[in-house]
């Protein structure tokens, strides 16, 4: 079993739906939980079209809660996407529990995002506390994932910096190439 996901991986084929074979698992679950919150976004869209009174309609307040809880749940989405298409295991362990901890924290952030779509116009009042801690949530996953990042590439810029990379930094900013 472990010998044909290998050999999938090696051929470049798909191992689950929309998931290419080499995508780690940390990448394809942000590539799902932001499709599946893509997919949310396009429904409380839908739902914000055929909501009676119509949304833009309602009272200033109430179409501010409905139109700002949407975009939260667009950024949510945008921001699993990207994680997904980009992130990289750590080398070291400490480094991938804090992609792990910052990852699970991005998915609890989503989760509030849209149950604050869902309740807070409802409840009203000037109290959302299920956005406030969503965006919060959505604000520290992503810090985490920003620092493990930042600190994989600097370290494998100061252990090993390849010569191809090297001249190409000197020719970008106008150097001559060594000889």
């Amino acid at each position: 079993m472990a010998e044909r996901d290998a050999a999938r991986r090696d051929e470049g084929q798909q191992l689950a739906v929309g998931v290419p074979a080499r995508t780690t698992p940390l990448a394809g679950m942000h590539l799902l939980v932001g499709a599946t919150t893509l997919g949310a976004f396009l429904v409380s869209g839908a739902y914000m079209l055929v909501h009676d009174p119509a949304v833009g309609k309602l009272d200033p307040g109430l179409h501010l809660l409905f139109t700002s809880r949407h975009i939260y749940i667009l950024a949510a989405a945008l921001i699993h996407l990207v994680l997904g298409s980009h992130i990289e295991r750590g080398r070291r362990r400490g480094v991938r529990v804090v992609q792990w901890v910052g990852s699970m924290v991005l998915v609890v952030a989503s989760g509030l995002l849209l149950l604050a779509f869902v309740a807070e116009p409802v409840v009203g009042g000037h109290r959302t506390p299920l956005s406030r801690f969503g965006l919060y949530s959505l604000f520290v996953g992503t810090i985490l994932h920003i620092g493990t990042g930042l600190r994989s590439r600097g370290a494998e810029l100061a252990v090993a910096p390849d010569a191809a990379h090297t001249e190409a930094h000197r020719s970008s900013n106008g150097l001559a190439p060594r000889r």
